[in-house]
């Protein structure tokens, strides 16, 4: 999955009980909480998850998770300097085993509306912006999951999410070798409860016929 994604500036109509396969209440109205048509990493998105209570909410997190790794340029001492890097993926493959991954697949998933997303495959040897959408869906959810990082430069508490990714179907191959871990609204209840429920889902995905890919 490329780093760009929408979401309808509307997006709330499409996430009322309705639209779920539980009993969800209405989300909170607030403008912050608003679409965008180019979503790019470190910026602030809408993400439902369950509260204490085990109610449904929206807040508002950076994407990408926050971490320091080696850059190409060497300090003073002869090592490379630390650069800060937005972490916005995290692979199906390594929720449940990874040290960055399975404290948060564990008590902290998440749901992640969007309404498209984009990717640049090379064709006939140029790149180009494909769109994939979901017809019929104008919002779906992709798997995610979400925690409350430290910004080492500035020492502030950030909160953030990452987008849970899979091997793509063959048709979602043609354009590139992740995808989004879309849930069905029959899935999303499974996987904010957690447990084996959630464990199940890991790595599942729509059949082709469930998405669309043209030029954006």
């Amino acid at each position: 999955m490329c780093a760009r994604y929408k979401l309808e500036l509307k997006w709330q109509e499409y996430t009322t009980a309705a639209y779920f396969d539980w009993n969800a209440p209405p989300l909170p109205t607030n403008d912050r909480l608003s679409g965008c048509d180019e979503v790019r990493p470190t910026d602030a998105m809408p993400i439902l998850r369950r509260d204490d209570d085990g109610g449904l909410v929206a807040d508002l997190r950076h994407w990408g998770y926050i971490l320091m790794v080696d850059g190409k340029t060497l300090g003073p001492d002869g090592r490379p300097k630390k650069i800060r890097k937005s972490v916005i993926n995290a692979m199906s493959e390594k929720l449940a085993t990874s040290f960055m991954w399975k404290g948060s697949f564990k008590a902290r998933r998440c749901l992640v509306p969007m309404s498209s997303w984009d990717e640049w495959p090379t064709i006939a040897g140029v790149r180009q912006r494909m769109r994939v959408s979901m017809p019929g869906a104008p919002v779906f959810m992709a798997a995610g999951l979400y925690d409350l990082n430290v910004d080492p430069k500035t020492h502030e508490k950030v909160a953030v999410f990452t987008i849970c990714t899979v091997p793509p179907n063959e048709f979602l191959g043609t354009v590139h070798d992740r995808a989004p871990m879309v849930l069905l609204p029959a899935q999303h209840g499974d996987w904010l409860d957690g447990g084996e429920a959630a464990l199940r889902l890991v790595g599942v995905h729509p059949d082709a016929d469930a998405f669309d890919v043209k030029p954006a």
